[in-house]
Formats: C-alpha cells, sequence, structure tokens
C-alpha cells in the first residue's frame, strides 16, 4: 500500500498524540462510543470526540452511526507501518482491564448488545 507523502505525515501527526494510540490499540479489543472514552481516560467528551474525528479523518478509524449513538472501530485497511506501530505501543494492562470489564450500556446509557468484537482487528 503506497499513501502519498502529505497524507503519511498527516497520519502521522494524527499517531503522535499518547491518548489517541492508546484508544487505536483500545479499539483493536471491540468497537466502542465516546461516553466509554470519556470513563476510561477521565478526559472530557469535546476531547475524546475531537482525538476520535481527527484519527477518522485520516482514515485510521470509521464510525457506524444507530440513532443518537455512533461507534467507533479501528478502520480494517490499516497501512502496515500503522499496524507496526500500534504493536510497539504500551498501553497500561489497567486500561486493557477496564474496558474489557466495563459494561458499555452501564457507562452511557446505550443499547445492549454493542459491545462485539472489531472485526479483523486480531490481525
Amino acid at each position: 500500500m503506497r499513501l502519498a507523502q502529505g497524507h503519511v505525515a498527516k497520519v502521522f501527526r494524527v499517531l503522535g498524540d499518547d491518548t489517541r494510540l492508546q484508544m487505536l490499540v483500545l479499539l483493536g479489543l471491540r468497537e466502542a462510543c465516546v461516553c466509554e472514552f470519556v470513563e476510561l481516560f477521565g478526559i472530557s467528551q469535546p476531547a475524546i470526540s475531537e482525538h476520535l474525528r481527527r484519527m477518522r479523518d485520516v482514515g485510521l478509524v470509521e464510525d457506524e452511526r444507530h440513532g443518537t449513538w455512533v461507534f467507533y472501530r479501528r478502520a480494517a485497511d490499516l497501512p502496515p507501518f500503522v499496524r507496526a506501530a500500534l504493536d510497539a505501543v504500551e498501553v497500561p494492562s489497567e486500561l486493557f482491564a477496564r474496558m474489557e470489564a466495563m459494561t458499555p450500556a452501564g457507562v452511557c446509557d446505550r443499547p445492549e448488545g454493542r459491545s462485539r468484537p472489531t472485526p479483523g482487528a486480531s490481525e
């Protein structure tokens, strides 16, 4: 996969933030909504939304709207350099454990049944 130089630079700028890197790694576990990341990272909803927007704008995440809920997942076609970067990211095991234990509907009143694994995330 070859990408334009300018696009690669934009991706690196987006990956240059620890929170976005950790969010992207966590999205490898399953899809998530903004309120789950607010709970996990303890930062505001607008800040989380901005992180997700930046990742979506460069093609690192995809979103799917169901009514008032927007669910985010890692893009299925991440470039190899992004996959390599994510493999090198050390996310605190506490974040993994908290995300795995989290009951999405208990965090944000979202509909049940939306915590399915992200397709292709284990690649």
